[in-house]
């Protein structure tokens, strides 16, 4: 009986083994949106609980880790044939989900950026690559001026 569910562990892990950085990332993402959630909460004034903390970071991570899951399998056991032939990207379903679901942490850890430092992440990569944009154009100028 013990190496029956031995076993039975040892694949579900070698199964899911090519999710594990995927899971990772969007599990770091989370990490950081609370940490910034709690900071943010804490200058703001705002009455701090850990039971909040504890409820909904575990639920969150849950859901997301099984979103992941979830879209693995069926990436692997629907549409890999078929995507992976036309796209030649592996995973290609899961990725996408991983990315849709950091983009999310994304959007809350700028907002929470935004309340602690008064400074958004986001408009400020905006504005660097409109500077960028800008300046390349007047190197090109120069570099073209008869």
């Amino acid at each position: 009986m013990k190496s029956t569910a031995f076993l039975l562990i040892i694949t579900f892990f070698a199964f899911f083994s090519p999710v594990a950085g995927i899971c990772l990332a969007v599990a770091m993402a989370i990490g950081i949106d609370t940490i910034l959630g709690v900071w943010a909460s804490i200058k703001s004034g705002r009455r701090f609980r850990s039971v909040y903390l504890r409820t909904g970071l575990v639920r969150k991570m849950f859901v997301y880790q099984l979103v992941i899951i979830g879209v693995y399998v069926i990436d692997v056991h629907i549409t890999a044939q078929v995507i992976d032939i036309k796209t030649g990207i592996d995973l290609i379903l899961t990725r996408a989900a991983a990315l849709l679901l950091i983009y999310i942490e994304a959007k809350s850890i700028d907002e929470n950026f935004e309340r602690i430092f008064k400074v958004s992440i986001s408009k400020s990569l905006i504005q660097l690559v409109k500077r960028a944009k800008s300046l390349k154009k007047d190197i090109d100028d120069i570099a073209h001026k008869p």
